[in-house]
């Protein structure tokens, strides 16, 4: 889940701390008290930089993801299904970088988790809650935008108010759900992984779920990103080469000038949170498939740092909202208007000028 519920980052890499004993701590700590540990599988260099990493996206994240709720919440012009994924990965990523990135970056600086035995409990649990909160966020706005492209009947009847309120709640539920059997302790437990000194997920009779909740909350919602991003990019492919021939596009200026133009300004912002995505958890996705061959810290520490980075990129995913909602004022001479029409929808011009899904003119604010 941004994954494997390892704690070096915000979905921290397995295999570098499967190659220790799980040296958990067997007399409880008392809050407060830290003690640095000499078995420490981190060089101490590395550990600062990483609290260092941790210190900028709280300082970047919290702001950002602050204006971006508010700016969603007063806006009219920007409601809709998408943006309710949209807000509800703003929240997560905004609890992520409010609470839990500062005692990660404790951690780090401190070398030891000081807070006692339950805080770790307790930390763990919303750690990776959060982690899997924020990629079925983000998976809902995916499908969202690749059904819209698709069919705006389709996508009013899947998306309507209520399915989607009910779409959002259970991106909560399900994220912080499939931690509940390891916070009873029925299937594996959270505990403190002295090698890291992290609040992480351990075995417990021999049984781990990790690989379980790395399948099912991080890899299967990143195959589903993907194909819905792909499925974007062929569709306003496919459709920009046939409006050349489109009857109905008369009042288009040239496909060559305006509407070449807009094309690559959608492709462009596509490829931008498509390549953002892949930076933050494709090497986290790697070093935890090759768990066993990577026993390098520099290489997991780096890609639990990326995924951290992914809490301060809700201004680049809202920037991509606005400019799919800005594309209903530019009416039907828009670019993605003809998209929808040429997906076999029979719309009006006023009509397209509400649901368009594109983006036409840059927005003037």
């Amino acid at each position: 889940m941004r994954p494997p519920l390892r704690n070096p980052g915000r979905g921290s890499s397995s295999g570098f701390q499967q190659n220790h004993t799980e040296n958990v701590s067997s007399n409880a700590t008392a809050p407060g008290t830290c003690k640095a540990d000499v078995e420490a599988s981190y060089p101490r260099d590395l550990s600062y930089v990483a609290g260092a990493c941790c210190t900028l996206f709280v300082l970047l994240g919290v702001p950002g993801n602050l204006l971006t709720l508010v700016s969603l919440g007063r806006s009219r012009r920007l409601r809709g299904p998408t943006t309710a994924f949209v807000l509800s990965l703003c929240c997560a990523d905004l609890l992520f970088c409010a609470i839990n990135l500062p005692l990660t970056a404790t951690r780090y600086f401190r070398r030891c988790w000081m807070f006692g035995d339950d805080m770790c409990v307790v930390f763990g649990f919303f750690f990776y809650g959060n982690v899997a909160t924020s990629i079925f966020s983000m998976t809902g706005i995916s499908v969202s935008r690749a059904v819209l492209v698709d069919s705006r009947l389709r996508h009013d009847r899947l998306f309507s108010g209520r399915r989607t309120l009910v779409a959002v709640v259970s991106c909560w539920l399900l994220g912080f759900g499939l931690l509940v059997p390891v916070l009873l302790g029925w299937w594996g437990r959270f505990g403190l992984h002295k090698p890291t000194f992290s609040c992480t997920v351990l075995s417990k009779d021999g049984r781990s779920p990790k690989r379980f909740l790395f399948a099912l909350a991080f890899l299967i919602p990143c195959m589903g990103i993907i194909a819905s991003y792909g499925r974007i990019y062929y569709k306003i492919q496919r459709s920009s080469r046939r409006l050349a021939s489109y009857s109905g596009m008369t009042r288009m200026r040239s496909p060559s000038s305006h509407h070449r133009e807009e094309e690559m300004r959608v492709t462009r912002l596509m490829a931008i949170i498509f390549a953002l995505f892949l930076l933050c958890f494709l090497p986290l996705l790697v070093a935890n498939l090759l768990e066993t061959q990577l026993t390098t810290p520099w290489v997991h520490v780096t890609a639990s740092i990326l995924s951290w980075m992914s809490c301060c990129i809700n201004p680049v995913v809202r920037r991509e909202n606005a400019l799919f909602v800005d594309a209903s004022r530019s009416g039907p001479n828009s670019f993605v208007a003809a998209v929808v029409d040429m997906s076999g929808l029979t719309v009006s011009a006023a009509s397209v000028r509400t649901r368009s899904i594109g983006v036409a003119e840059q927005q003037r604010e």
